[in-house]
């Protein structure tokens, strides 16, 4: 509002702001392991649950969506599987799944991360706490001989027939 127009105030400029969630995978840009993507080990989530990384391949062959992650304008990052959100308890712990109503409690905002001009994942409470993948930790990667798809076709008309359902690698 800027200039009174016969002594009232008109509408000069508006904007509206809508909440957004996107759609996405966490991957590393890691030099030689740009193939990891931060995961749960499941579908079922609960509070404590802890993520790991894991072949992004792998993971969407699960189909089963545990590496798929909601980005929301407000800062949290939720499972799509259970809607938990992604929280960073102290600088020396893991990130770790939470119930976002209990992290949102403590008002210090735990759960709510912030994405910087080069990409990184910044825990908002945290500034020099990122989300990253620790390579030296074994715990937290998935190895991929863990793999192991199952596949069978309903249909008997021999154009069906689930021959390769999923391939690594060159061939």
């Amino acid at each position: 509002m800027r200039y009174p127009f016969n002594n009232y105030y008109g509408i000069y400029s508006l904007h509206i702001y809508t909440p957004i969630i996107s759609y996405i995978m966490l991957k590393s840009k890691l030099l030689n392991h740009n193939n990891l993507c931060v995961s749960s080990l499941n579908t079922k989530v609960t509070d404590s649950s802890p993520l790991i990384a894991m072949n992004c391949l792998q993971a969407i062959s699960y189909s089963d969506n545990r590496s798929i992650f909601k980005l929301h304008s407000k800062g949290m990052i939720t499972t799509v599987n259970g809607d938990k959100c992604i929280q960073s308890l102290h600088l020396s712990d893991n990130i770790e799944l939470t119930d976002c109503a209990k992290a949102n409690v403590f008002g210090d905002d735990r759960e709510k991360w912030t994405v910087d001009y080069e990409g990184k994942i910044v825990s908002i409470k945290h500034d020099n706490v990122c989300i990253g993948i620790d390579l030296n930790d074994n715990n937290d990667i998935l190895p991929l001989h863990t793999l192991d798809i199952k596949v069978n076709s309903e249909q008997n008309d021999n154009k069906h027939k689930a021959i390769h359902a999923f391939t690594l690698g060159d061939n």
